[in-house]
């Protein structure tokens, strides 16, 4: 057992903390990065895709994809523990485009 740099304890299979989705032991090949530092990175990049997206670059839309898409795996993992479960509820995220104005 270890604890991520955000106070979450972490157990020796975990790849990522569970919480903010952090590398974790030997595995991360990435230098440890404090996970305060990189969530609130993470977040103000996500805001300014979300941004572009609203004012309709697709490309937004594939960006918050990648950058949101291990947090969102892994907190429905943390909830469900179920894989086929996390799967189907991952996809329902990311399905369709909510940013998307349909033709008058």
């Amino acid at each position: 057992m270890g604890n991520c740099r955000c106070g979450t304890e972490t157990s020796a299979p975990d790849r990522f903390c569970p919480s903010c989705g952090a590398a974790c032991g030997a595995q991360s090949k990435q230098p440890a990065m404090d996970c305060a530092s990189k969530e609130s990175s993470v977040k103000s990049e996500v805001f300014q895709q979300v941004e572009r997206a609203m004012h309709g670059y697709d490309s937004a839309c594939g960006d918050i994809y990648e950058n949101t898409y291990r947090y969102v795996y892994f907190l429905a993992f943390k909830f469900l523990r179920s894989e086929a479960d996390v799967q189907d509820i991952t996809q329902e995220v990311y399905s369709g485009n909510p940013f998307h104005k349909p033709a008058a």
